[in-house]
């Protein structure tokens, strides 16, 4: 149900835009920190089974839980923010219950902590490739713009019906896993209270946390879809024993629908996976022509990331088109360092979306000519003359 709960999200966003409330979708590409999303599902579900194990298990769930909170923090620092604060938050409610023994709140407190110290231990030595450090990402004197930035893209979103579906339902979710929640804590349920309370705890503490810490970014509120999803696992259980309703249904008609169930969800994939395959072999026309200039060029140019990552991708030669960022320097970002060995380009790529970048000096004198492939605009020099900061 939950996986279905996020593929019926995925399928209500189809926005071009890199910065919207669309984050249901993002967990398909590795750009938008798809690994951190599964790493926090599984940190939850770690924590879950460590709080209420018997002795004998707790030595490998640890030993788990501390190695996936490493390699985690290693590979990306918002873990810390995804999981392991609302994790505490969600932790001490339950000991201050007393439906977790303070220990075993405090050993998990523990491996999260080790684990996140040896991870940021682990990204020393790759300082040198790492295009920003985790502190460039915060500017807290931007707080009272992200306030109304933050729901001017929330607006935005639930503008369209498909927004206005999604939103609701994220809502909902988050609001039913706080009711879970005190459920739960009243039952004494503790593995099900610590999911459906990381359903509420992670969005809002990753939002306020987002908007305290001037985060920029839809990104970063990933958890608000992610979270109170997860909740849905919980389903059974949330349908009390003395529900009349399911009684009434025979064991042969629930049979029957989930069997309904099973044969629409794989014919939907099968329909759907044919028309990704179809897709994925036709290039779009305006990128084939970008690279087809490109390479009959044999020349070197340079674009926003936004611009070229389309046309680099299908490139022959992919180190023809070098990433850059305003004013016309290296943007080391999900690209390969080798491309800044060229210094110096001889033609700029813009689109409708991007316009042309601030070009250095050199370009204010010098001749050049435009192309035109659709959205695509070549702004060709003939000789490389600009450089690259």
């Amino acid at each position: 149900m939950a996986f279905a709960a996020m593929m019926s999200l995925t399928l209500l966003e189809d926005s071009p835009r890199p910065d919207t409330f669309e984050l249901a979708s993002l967990l398909a590409t590795a750009t938008y920190y798809s690994s951190t999303v599964l790493a926090s599902v599984l940190a939850t579900g770690m924590a879950s089974s460590l709080a209420t194990a018997q002795t004998g298990r707790t030595r490998w769930l640890g030993l788990g839980l501390l190695g996936l909170s490493a390699a985690a923090t290693l590979t990306n620092p918002l873990f810390l923010g995804w999981e392991a604060g609302p994790l505490a938050l969600v932790l001490a409610l339950m000991a201050r219950r007393r439906m977790l023994l303070w220990r075993r709140l405090i050993r998990i407190g523990a491996l999260l902590t080790l684990g996140s110290a040896l991870g940021f231990a682990g990204r020393i030595p790759f300082a040198p490739l790492i295009g920003k450090d985790s502190t460039a990402y915060l500017d807290v004197g931007s707080a009272p713009w992200l306030a109304v930035y933050y729901p001017k893209m929330l607006a935005d979103r639930a503008w369209t019906l498909a927004g206005a579906i999604s939103l609701t339902a994220v809502v909902a979710l988050i609001l039913v896993s706080g009711i879970a929640f005190r459920k739960f804590l009243a039952a004494q349920d503790a593995n099900a209270a610590l999911v459906s309370g990381m359903g509420w705890a992670a969005p809002v503490v990753v939002i306020v946390g987002a908007i305290a810490l001037g985060a920029f970014g839809t990104r970063y509120l990933q958890p608000m879809f992610f979270a109170p999803v997860c909740t849905l696992v919980l389903a059974p259980r949330l349908i009390d024993h003395r529900t009349p309703f399911p009684r009434r249904l025979p064991h042969r008609t629930l049979q029957a629908l989930l069997a309904a169930t099973v044969v629409v969800c794989l014919s939907f994939s099968a329909v759907a996976t044919v028309a990704l395959s179809r897709s994925a072999t036709v290039l779009n026309p305006d990128i084939r022509c970008v690279d087809e200039w490109i390479s009959a060029s044999h020349r070197t140019g340079a674009g926003h990331f936004w611009t070229i990552r389309g046309p680099k991708a299908y490139l022959a030669v992919p180190d023809q088109l070098i990433q850059i960022q305003d004013p016309f320097s290296a943007f080391p970002w999900l690209t390969d360092r080798t491309d800044y060995a060229t210094q110096k380009v001889s033609f700029v790529l813009s689109d409708t979306a991007y316009p042309l970048p601030q070009l250095p000096p050199p370009a204010n004198t010098a001749p050049h000519r435009t192309v035109s492939c659709g959205r695509y605009t070549i702004t060709d020099f003939g000789a490389a003359i600009l450089p690259i900061g």
